[in-house]
This record gives structure tokens, C-alpha cells and sequence, in this order.
């Protein structure tokens, strides 16, 4: 059995006849920020983004194959296998989505990650937020049909589960399972399946937060690698960050956005990719991953 730790917040005594329970558990790293969200205060069931865009037909489903993990969160896989995960939070709120609108911003859709990504075939997984699935979803699902990806639930809004999560607003108690419904059938209704995978908002969440994952059939995904991409112009930091960061069984959280939420992550993808592989690493989806987790 390996045992998987919750990065920054691991205590012993919660580990109980090989089940990890987790006490408000908040990722240590500056992952993630989500930007200004003054206008993300109304609930879950309210949310209603409408775009000129049509729900595309599905043309093919996919299984993950593993598994669930239930009662803890997966931070890696086998420490004994040279295998990469590479992950990417497609993060969208209500405020992002008005900021596309008045045309603030052209695009939280970096489309040159995922050339990378195919013009090296490496295997990635995206989670993804329902919202930025409503808005892209014809983009949602050509991901979902690209055999080289795997496609994670990140929550409805990008709301935190927990409070103090970088500057994300907050569920409340009685809006949370109402985010899981929310996500979880707008994935269905744009690919025909439901994500088998989950990632908390900011990585903030309690044991409660992850059993309601569970309920839903979700098994909960973390990291143990940040690679600082978000908000980050500096390109050869994040290069620094990943390269000396890697071991066996990592999982690797960078962001899928354009803009200034994650200006430099196409430019320092493109220098990493080439390093692991030399270092003899092989890329996995989570999925493929956590399937051989002993």
C-alpha cells in the first residue's frame, strides 16, 4: 500500500486502518488565485451562463479505466515507477465569464498547450470547470474524444470549499453538493460521460468535502508538484521549479488558461517536456496512474 500524502498538511494520527481522513486541507504552494470574484456570490443552482454557443453532439465515450479511491486525496502515483502526470485546471468563475464578455480578455483557452501536447504526444489530464466547459464546450469536447487526454471535474465556478483559498469565494455548506450535481451533468451533457476524477478549487477542502467527492463516484486528485505557472511571467522559473522538482509518481498541477492567468506556461511546456523525457520518464494520464498504485 503507498501511502499517499496530503501535501502541507499531513498528520499521522489521521491515518486509520490504511484510510487517510483529511482536516481542512489547503495546498501549501501558490498554486492558484482565481482572480477577482466580487461577483461570484450567488448560489450554484442560480448559475446560468448563456453563450451564442450550441452543446455539440457527442460522437464518442471514453472510460477511465482504475479503480476509485475513495476517503483520501491521490497527491501521486507509484514511487517506483519513472511515470509523469501532467495536469492541467482549467479554471473558470462568474467573473471570468463577464470579463469574456465586455472583452476584457480574448481567451481563458490556451490552445497552444494542447498543440504541444499533441505534436509531442504526451499524455495529459484537464480538469476542467463546468463553466468552462458551457463556454468551450465544443472545445470540452474535442478534448474528451482526444485519446491522449483525460478530462477531470474542477467544480461548477471555481468556488473554494474551504475558507481562506486564495481570495476564491466561498461555498456554503448547504451549496456544495448542489456544485457537484451542477458540474457533474454538464459533463454528461456535453461528452456523455461523467468524470470519474476531481480536483478542490485551490486544492481546499476537509474530509466531509472529500467524501461528498466520493459520493458522487469521484476519486479526489491533488499534487505534489506545483509548478508556479499561475500569474507567473517569469518562464524560467517555472522551467526551474518542475525540473527540480520531479520524482517518480509525480503529479504535476499547471493551468490550461490564456492571459494573465497563466502567461508562460505554452513557453516553459515547451523546455520541460524535453528534460523529463531525457531524464527517462514516461508521461501517464492520472488515471493510468493511480491504476497501478499498489
Amino acid at each position: 500500500m503507498i501511502l499517499l500524502l496530503i501535501a502541507g498538511c499531513f498528520n499521522p494520527s489521521l491515518l486509520k486502518n490504511n484510510t487517510l481522513a483529511v482536516k481542512s486541507n489547503k495546498f501549501s504552494d501558490n498554486h492558484d488565485n482565481g482572480g477577482k470574484s466580487s461577483v461570484e456570490n450567488s448560489t450554484i443552482s442560480s448559475v446560468q451562463i448563456t453563450t451564442t454557443k450550441s452543446i455539440p453532439t457527442t460522437t464518442e465515450k471514453k472510460e477511465n479505466n482504475f479503480n476509485p479511491i475513495y476517503g483520501q486525496i491521490v497527491n501521486n502515483g507509484n514511487r517506483n515507477l519513472k511515470e509523469i502526470a501532467l495536469t492541467f485546471d482549467a479554471d473558470m468563475t462568474p467573473y471570468m465569464i463577464k470579463e469574456l464578455e465586455d472583452g476584457k480578455v480574448n481567451s481563458y483557452y490556451n490552445s497552444n498547450i494542447i498543440e504541444i501536447l499533441e505534436l509531442n504526444n504526451i499524455k495529459a489530464t484537464i480538469f476542467i470547470t463546468g463553466l468552462w466547459a458551457q463556454y468551450y464546450s465544443k472545445e470540452t469536447l474535442s478534448l474528451f474524444n482526444n485519446p491522449l487526454f483525460e478530462l477531470g471535474n474542477h467544480s461548477m465556478i471555481h468556488s473554494a470549499f474551504e475558507p481562506s483559498c486564495y481570495k476564491l469565494n466561498i461555498l456554503k455548506e448547504n451549496e456544495k453538493e448542489d456544485d457537484f450535481k451542477s458540474s457533474q451533468e454538464t459533463f454528461k451533457k456535453i461528452t456523455g460521460s461523467y468524470p470519474k476524477l476531481f480536483r478542490f478549487p485551490g486544492g481546499c477542502c476537509n474530509d466531509k468535502d472529500v467524501l461528498l467527492a466520493n459520493k458522487f463516484g469521484l476519486t479526489v486528485i491533488g499534487w505534489d508538484l506545483a509548478s508556479g505557472d499561475a500569474f507567473n511571467n517569469n518562464k524560467e522559473s517555472i522551467i526551474k521549479t518542475v525540473e527540480s522538482g520531479i520524482k517518480p509518481g509525480s503529479i504535476i498541477v499547471m493551468h490550461l488558461h490564456d492571459g494573465r492567468f497563466a502567461p508562460q506556461t505554452a513557453n516553459a511546456l515547451s523546455e520541460i517536456i524535453p528534460f523529463i523525457r531525457k531524464k527517462g520518464y514516461s508521461f501517464v494520464t492520472v488515471g493510468e496512474m493511480i491504476s497501478k498504485i499498489e
